[in-house]
């Protein structure tokens, strides 16, 4: 967990220290005073990227050249993060590292935002890194995996498109990784589905929701097989058009495909359900933390009592903005932190 979180030039922050609670935090202030500025700096630090943007030139305050984050951890390590527009320094205990990837090892951290019913919305690669990032903290070595399964998979879409007959030398490794790929992922999705069918019920007890994991191919075929009976056609386009990069996660309601009945508030509803349910099966092998940018936003004041009354409950640090102070009537025991044009008070 964040004991203390310091910025300095980021986006309106030109300075801010927050020492935070081990339970709910909560952020205050008006639209565009700096709220969802400190989340992004959170998950910069801990994902090595932005959830709002990929141009760092709009992350790095105007009146410098670059934006600093410090993060004091409960664990006592120090992690360091110093990005301009052409590098970016991170450290742990002012040792450098060289892969952000271990500052991620040491914050597991997950988000919910508006615009979090993309995953349901959009297309399958949403769902593809909602599983990924929730096995990455969960299953030793499974980045490894997913990376050197990246790794073939690049080196035979190369063949596809120069030679595709050299492609079966590829075949064995990409079959290897794409099977362990599906069992760790298919395992995942088994053990998040009847935590994700609890709390949605507490939230939405009106519906029947499901999840299961699609391999990415033919359910019970043998994927050595399809590689081999769609190497003239995947020759043509220049991919590979099965394999766990084609994977998706189902998600119906009462039998139906979420998107296609659910409302955006619902939606919305169904995600933060999968995101609480991902940080309650992280807690067992971590302390997870957990960001909610605008919770008010298409939620009415039962459900986000409710939403809070969830995570009340989880073993997470959980961080909260809202435009509304009337939110802290919900809870007890709390951190506030109130923002106004990028600067930060403690409540």
């Amino acid at each position: 967990m964040f004991k203390q979180f310091q910025i300095e030039n980021f986006r309106n922050i030109k300075q801010c220290s927050l020492q935070l609670a081990d339970g709910l935090n909560f952020i205050i202030g008006e639209n565009a005073a700096g709220k969802t500025s400190i989340l992004e700096a959170m998950h910069y630090i801990a994902r090595g990227q932005s959830f709002r943007t990929k141009n760092v030139s709009h992350v790095i305050n105007q009146q410098s050249e670059y934006f600093q984050l410090l993060a004091t951890m409960d664990t006592e390590a120090i992690l360091g993060m110093r990005r301009s527009t052409s590098e970016i320094i991170a450290r742990m205990n002012r040792e450098p590292i060289k892969k952000l990837s271990t500052l991620a090892k040491c914050i597991p951290l997950f988000l919910i935002t508006p615009n979090s019913h993309e995953l349901i919305e959009k297309g399958p690669e949403y769902r593809r890194r909602f599983i990924d990032w929730g096995l990455f903290h969960v299953e030793p070595g499974y980045g490894k995996i997913i990376q050197e399964y990246r790794r073939v998979l690049k080196q035979r879409n190369a063949a596809l498109r120069e030679s595709p007959s050299e492609c079966s030398v590829w075949d064995p490794g990409l079959v290897r990784c794409a099977e362990r790929l599906h069992q760790l992922r298919d395992s995942y999705v088994k053990k998040i589905s009847p935590i994700f069918r609890d709390v949605y019920n507490e939230l939405v007890s009106t519906s029947e929701i499901s999840l299961y994991y699609l391999s990415g191919w033919k359910q019970g075929a043998s994927l050595s097989e399809l590689l081999n009976e769609k190497l003239k056609i995947d020759g043509e386009r220049g991919f590979t058009s099965v394999g766990p990069h084609r994977a998706d996660l189902s998600i119906k309601v009462d039998g139906i495909i979420a998107r296609d009945v659910l409302s955006r508030g619902q939606q919305k509803l169904a995600v933060a359900a999968l995101i609480i349910a991902q940080t309650k099966l992280a807690s067992e092998n971590t302390v997870p933390i957990l960001l909610i940018d605008d919770l008010s936003s298409e939620l009415d004041t039962e459900h986000q009592a409710k939403l809070i009354h969830l995570i009340h409950n989880t073993r997470s640090q959980t961080i909260i903005t809202s435009v509304n102070s009337s939110i802290l009537e919900m809870v007890d025991k709390y951190a506030m932190f109130h923002v106004e044009h990028g600067v930060v008070s403690s409540g």
